[in-house]
């Protein structure tokens, strides 16, 4: 509405609205981010587990991106994954082991801890962390 003066209690409830659109996208990238950490923990890992025989880690791979992509979609590529690892192997102290639960194999984190795995609390540290990393450069 042009030429309009808006009212003041729109303003509060925009500025409400917005920041609760910002915290959001914040989340959702900071809660990726930590998908893609643990990805990539899980995949390095697994090659670990007495192969360290190169071409088995790129037919793990290969083959995991094909029964992810069918279930997620495009974002979990091959060379997507191969970046995952790299995220990982680049920054294998972003999030201490201390943060998080370490599910058995076979076994849902609900199954050995009682609860859910804290995603907030690994959010909130990963945000912090990757502020600090931000400011050191």
């Amino acid at each position: 509405m042009p030429g309009k003066k808006r009212m003041p209690l729109y303003e509060r409830i925009r500025h409400i609205l917005e920041s609760a659109q910002t915290s959001v996208a914040r989340t959702v990238n900071t809660t990726q981010v930590v998908a893609n950490w643990l990805i990539g923990r899980e995949i390095v890992e697994e090659e670990q587990r007495g192969r360290h025989r190169a071409e088995y880690g790129q037919q793990l791979i290969f083959q995991l991106s094909g029964q992810l992509k069918t279930d997620f979609g495009t974002g979990y590529s091959v060379q997507n994954l191969f970046y995952m690892r790299q995220f990982y192997q680049s920054y294998p102290l972003l999030v201490p082991a201390s943060e998080i639960f370490h599910a058995v194999r076979g076994k849902s984190v609900k199954e050995i801890s009682g609860s859910h795995l804290p995603l907030s609390l690994i959010t909130n540290y990963v945000e912090s962390s990757i502020k600090k990393l931000a400011r050191s450069k």
